[in-house]
Formats: structure tokens, C-alpha cells, sequence
């Protein structure tokens, strides 16, 4: 039996999480826009209610509304380039992300995520805002 969710912080990090799947804390963090306190509170809160739980996989903790499997590389680039493309402005959802420029189909592979004409790699994506991290695809 799942709890209510009565905290409007709680609702954006479930919102997050249930379009993105698992993702770490930190990312978690730049996706949703709340400071590491606030978010804690709202893990407890979701955690409490039923809807979450922590999975941690070879050091990284995500947090995922349900308890499925993932590939731990893909999806570790795949939360972190959401997180950062909702910083920038964008929304992510269903493999889609889009900006108010357009949106394009979002693939992760590994350690990197190919959207258009760019890619960005997961090294970068977690320390630099999106627009740092785009490279350009060479196109042959």
C-alpha cells in the first residue's frame, strides 16, 4: 500500500524519478532544483510513503520508484544528462528531451548520451551545466 505524497518537493523528485528512473542523489539534486537537505527530506518522505527506495549498485546509490534492474553505466548517464538538461531548461521524458529550440530522441550508451548532432559523456555531465558538455558528432 503506497502513502500519500503531501509535500510539493516530494511530488517534483517523484515526478523526476518516474520520468527518468534511477538516478543518484547528486543528480537528483541539479534535476529537481533542491538543496541536499530539502531533497533528503523528500527521499524520507517518499521513502516513507512506499513510492521509493535507495539501490546501490557497485558504489553509486540511485533512487528509483521501483525496485528493477538497470544498467548501472547507461543510467548513470542517462539520470545525469536529464538532470542537466532540466537545468538548461529542457524536460525530459520517454527516451524524448526537448528545449524551447526543438527536441530531439536522447540514446545512452555506456558512458556517453547522443541527442541531434551532439553527445555529451557522463564524466562531464557531472561536473559542468549542459552547454559545457555538448560535443559535436562527427558526421560521415
Amino acid at each position: 500500500m503506497f502513502g500519500f505524497i503531501t509535500s510539493p518537493k516530494a511530488a517534483r523528485v517523484y515526478d523526476f524519478l518516474m520520468r527518468v528512473g534511477p538516478t543518484p542523489f547528486s543528480a537528483l539534486a541539479v534535476g529537481t532544483g533542491l538543496r541536499a537537505g530539502d531533497l533528503a527530506k523528500a527521499l524520507r518522505h517518499l521513502r516513507g510513503a512506499g513510492r521509493v527506495a535507495p539501490v546501490r549498485l557497485r558504489g553509486v546509490e540511485f533512487w528509483a520508484v521501483d525496485g528493477s534492474g538497470f544498467d548501472l553505466g547507461t543510467q548513470e548517464a542517462l539520470a545525469w544528462f536529464a538532470a542537466r538538461a532540466e537545468e538548461a531548461g529542457g524536460r525530459y521524458e520517454r527516451g524524448n528531451v526537448s528545449f524551447p529550440a526543438g527536441a530531439y530522441r536522447v540514446v545512452a550508451a555506456g558512458d556517453h548520451v547522443r541527442f541531434g548532432d551532439f553527445y555529451c559523456l557522463l564524466e562531464d555531465l557531472r561536473e559542468r551545466p549542459l552547454k559545457e558538455c555538448l560535443r559535436t558528432r562527427k558526421i560521415s
